[in-house]
């Protein structure tokens, strides 16, 4: 019984462990990358984030792709407008941006609503395309 119990506790612990990785913090970074932060390990898939880096070393910002991470209200790629304004309020600022990774767009003119830290990217069906989190105020 205590082995079981003891067994089950470990898979918890692991299997949350494993969750951190893709947990999305405004102003802060995503999982074990931090932004401000010299990033260690630069090989992500590009289809699931783009890391934004100043002068080649420092962690700037993030852009995810994937609806593998979330933020701690459960807002993920794939979801519904609505559902962002529902979870987290009206934004900050409502507008059309480039976002950009030096020279290259990464996409053009796209809709975003933008809080503290973290900007969501929509198409046009209202839905959520993209995450991008940086760590500046929102003005």
């Amino acid at each position: 019984m205590k082995i079981t119990v003891l067994i089950s506790s470990l898979c918890i612990m692991i299997s949350c462990l494993n969750s951190n990785n893709y947990i999305i913090i405004p102003n802060k970074g995503v999982g074990n990358f931090i932004i401000n932060k010299s990033a260690k390990n630069k090989n992500v898939s590009p289809s699931e984030l783009h890391l934004q880096f100043e002068k080649g070393k420092y962690l700037r910002s993030i852009v995810v792709f994937s609806d593998k991470y979330y933020t701690a209200d459960g807002i993920r790629v794939g979801m519904k407008l609505d559902e962002l304004v529902e979870k987290c309020g009206k934004p900050v600022l409502s507008k059309k941006i480039d976002i950009v990774s030096g020279d290259y767009v990464i996409s053009p003119l796209s809709d975003v609503f933008i809080y503290d830290g973290i900007a969501y990217v929509y198409d046009r069906h209202k839905i959520i395309i993209a995450i991008y989190i940086f760590n500046d105020k929102v003005r």
